[in-house]
């Protein structure tokens, strides 16, 4: 049995099974799966569709099919940001024709909670006129959401959580939440979050948008939103991080400075 480096919320195991199959065993610190509570019945419905398969589920734990191949990041890092985009949309469109197997418990409202609720005096970093148009672009995009067309969404679908497996690039760590479909494509816009002279740029970023729209016909400046409220997400989970990083506080707030400048652009 090997190990992985540890996760916030669970403990990831390289394990093999008796017929030989290599799986990943997941074990949570806590009984509940805490914010992947609903993981087992996503992976279940898209049965191994751009996601990674199910084997088995016990309290506190799962047993996930392993994927041998690349996160998604690689891919940005050789130089193929387009096709990493390619990859996301097609694993955003095969779980949307999902998008009505079930209707999970959290929304996006209660996603981002904590975010409305951030006292912007906390630090000077949420203290800008760059936060504020971000916590109105949120609360505009929850509005629209709430009277959207919703469906199922991974809910987390970024650079690090699709990996390359022996049938196809495969979503991993669903959060599964409900919303619109344009949600499902925020964390894209803010990823693969190294990369940092790639992801903060304001082109890159509208770029993303006209790709999914040729695909999708979803709107361009929906999506670029979303890419705002996650960008935002992601500065106050920096400001609050413990041991606090000042370098990558800089840098998450630099990224929603380039996203919130790419929304302004197409809005």
């Amino acid at each position: 049995m090997g190990t992985r480096p540890a996760r916030s919320q669970a403990q990831i195991f390289e394990v093999t099974l008796e017929d030989e199959v290599p799986a990943i065993l997941k074990v949570y610190r806590l009984l509940s799966l805490g914010s992947e509570a609903e993981a087992p019945k996503f992976l279940s419905l898209m049965n191994g569709a751009a996601c990674v398969r199910l084997l088995r589920e016990c309290p506190g734990a799962l047993l996930l099919e392993r994927l041998e191949g690349n996160m998604l990041q690689s891919v940005v890092s050789r130089g193929d940001d387009e096709t990493a985009t390619e990859i996301i949309i097609d694993i955003a469109e095969a779980i949307r024709k999902k998008r009505f197997g079930f209707k999970p418990a959290r929304n996006l409202e209660l996603r981002f909670d904590t975010l409305l609720k951030t006292d912007r005096n906390a630090h000077p970093a949420l203290n800008t006129a760059t936060f504020q148009k971000a916590i109105d672009v949120a609360r505009m995009s929850l509005d629209r959401d709430s009277r959207a067309e919703r469906g199922l969404l991974h809910g987390d679908l970024h650079h690090t959580n699709i990996v390359e497996g022996k049938r196809e690039w495969c979503a991993i760590d669903p959060m599964t939440l409900y919303g619109e479909a344009e949600a499902e494509y925020g964390q894209a816009f803010c990823n693969p979050s190294h990369e940092v002279e790639i992801v903060n740029n304001p082109e890159r970023a509208i770029r993303i948008a006209n790709q999914i729209n040729a695909r999708t016909a979803l709107s361009q400046e929906r999506l670029i939103a979303w890419g705002v409220v996650m960008a935002a997400h992601s500065l106050v989970k920096e400001v609050n991080r413990l041991p606090f990083e000042q370098r990558e506080l800089n840098r998450t707030a630099a990224r929603l400075e380039a996203i919130v400048a790419a929304y302004g652009a197409v809005s």
